[in-house]
């Protein structure tokens, strides 16, 4: 019998016979030539729904349509799949020697760093949303420490997270790994073949909670290895289906855009037990998160200050579990002493504030910065969160002109949006301050949830106001920036501004469209989005 972590030379062949009726013909066209497997199933749609695996009444109720567990399109199809992945390492463990503490700092390759990670204390957090909220957004205040760290307004940081210890310690115990989890290991392969994110001194349960993204939705390569070890033929059936070229709709619909997680799957398919060495070499690289900031060193030296909203994920389509992102999840549990409802006895009870810290590094600078120029006209579009960066811009503009009132300023114009008025309008209270003092010049709110006739998005004031818009843009050389959800809204901005250029200019969208590009091109239409 081998040791615990060794990998057997020759991969696991399938088992045989998996099901009657089954044909597997090898595909040399498939994976870039290395070879792949014609699955052919004839076994009825009716035969799946009713195995033993999926007698659950909310999957029959499902059956209509294609889901994680079964799909009629593809019953019965043959199936081109593609080959097992090579093993590129195996795994041995260090006898009695433990792995003790993380340390961030180990982390290599951060993503655009202009600086190293250093370990900031929390100096508050409050929350900017009422607890009603559709979604709660906090805002977060680090100490610099006397850290070097020359942010500029615009500029954004990057967070390094853990995975959720649950979730961490479910996937452990799934692989049945849970008792070495902790065991020093040493990986064993060709150099060129390890995953260059993997430390040198690490452990199962440090790889899978800062070095592994185990969030992101597994690759087909997974699902294809997990067919291999399945032990219920539906199961294997259905793996193979989603991994197959037939079923990269399925795949596309059902696991990326359902973001459908590593335990998911594992916690789905549960006759499936493959190698852990196997699940690392198929999980991607961990990365930090980025975040604006929302201060201005003019204003505040010492502090930096970032937002961010609390994004829940409920246990539906295919998603085992409840759960909230990575790292808001994390940093909303690490800081929410300082921002729920709690006594000051309780809080002074029960945190310790110089023990919160985050571990960030300033992320290398953008164009998504102030013209250098004072009397240059901005306007910035920044619904919900997206509004962060632009308190940084108009803090700075406001100690400039303190520190020399006779200068010429151009205008500033926010296009601000939010569902409810009275429960997420962000940083409404500064905001109007700004404008009343005249460093905003123009503020318009939109609230997509209202009972109102009123502007619903930031889309509908831009066309409101189209006319002046279009002339402080395109007449008066206004930077235009754009911060938020780049799927929806960041695209939506896009048309709705070449829509009224075209109108206010006369032009034809291609020609509006252009012009926008022209802006690009000149780092007078700049974004900021994520999705």
């Amino acid at each position: 019998m081998k040791p615990f972590g060794v990998i057997d030379e020759e991969p696991q062949k399938p088992i045989e016979g998996i099901e009657k009726g089954v044909q597997i013909v090898e595909d040399p066209k498939l994976t870039n030539g290395t070879g792949g497997k014609q699955f052919e199933k004839e076994k009825s749609f009716e035969e799946l729904v009713s195995t033993d695996g999926h007698k659950d009444e909310k999957h029959n109720e499902q059956a209509s349509r294609p889901t994680i567990y079964i799909s009629r399109d593809l019953s019965g199809r043959t199936l081109k799949i593609p080959a097992l992945p090579r093993e590129k390492f195996h795994i041995e463990f260090l006898e009695n020697d433990i792995f003790v503490q993380f340390d961030a700092k180990s982390l290599k390759q951060l993503p655009s760093a202009a600086g190293p990670l250093v370990n900031l204390p929390v100096n508050k957090a409050r929350m900017l949303t009422t607890f009603d909220a559709d979604k709660i957004a906090i805002e977060v205040t680090l100490d610099k420490n006397g850290n070097d760290l020359p942010c500029e307004p615009g500029d954004s940081i990057g967070i390094v997270c853990p995975n959720d210890p649950s979730e961490v310690a479910h996937i452990l115990r799934r692989l049945e790994v849970e008792n070495v989890s902790n065991k020093i290991l040493q990986i064993c392969g060709e150099a060129r073949d390890i995953p260059s994110h993997f430390p040198e001194r690490a452990s199962l349960t440090s790889l899978l909670s800062y070095h592994c993204d185990i969030r992101s939705s597994p690759k087909k390569a997974l699902l294809r290895i997990m067919a291999e070890y399945a032990q219920n033929e539906d199961e294997k059936r259905r793996l193979l289906e989603l991994s197959s070229v037939e079923g990269a709709v399925e795949y596309t619909k059902l696991i990326k855009e359902a973001n459908i997680s590593l335990l998911d799957i594992l916690e789905t398919f549960k006759s499936s037990l493959p190698p852990i060495e196997k699940v690392l070499q198929q999980l991607p690289k961990m990365l930090p998160r980025a975040y604006s900031i929302v201060t201005s060193k003019l204003k505040d030296p010492d502090h930096l200050a970032f937002v961010f909203k609390i994004v829940e994920f409920p246990a539906t389509d295919g998603r085992t579990r409840e759960r909230k992102g990575v790292a808001t999840g994390w940093i909303s549990q690490l800081t929410s002493p300082l921002w729920k409802r709690a006594s000051v006895e309780e809080q002074l009870g029960n945190l310790n504030l110089e023990s919160i810290q985050l571990p960030i590094y300033q992320r290398t600078s953008t164009a998504f910065r102030l013209p250098q120029q004072l009397d240059t006209p901005i306007i910035m579009v920044g619904p919900g969160s997206g509004v962060a960066p632009f308190l940084g811009f108009l803090h700075q503009r406001e100690e400039l002109i303190k520190a020399n009132p006779s200068q010429i300023v151009g205008a500033s114009w926010l296009f601000f949006g939010c569902r409810h008025e009275n429960k997420d309008y962000l940083y409404r209270s500064e905001l109007e301050r700004l404008h009343g003092s005249g460093i905003l010049t123009r503020f318009y709110q939109a609230f997509s949830k209202e009972p109102s006739t009123g502007p619903r998005y930031v889309q509908d004031i831009l066309r409101l106001y189209k006319r002046p818009l279009v002339t402080l843009l395109l007449d008066r050389g206004a930077v235009f920036y754009v911060c938020g959800d780049a799927k929806g809204m960041a695209k939506d901005v896009f048309e709705t501004l070449a829509d009224v250029i075209a109108e206010v200019k006369g032009l034809d969208m291609q020609d509006a469209r252009a012009t926008i590009a022209k802006l690009q091109l000149e780092k007078r239409y700049l974004q900021d989005v994520w999705s």
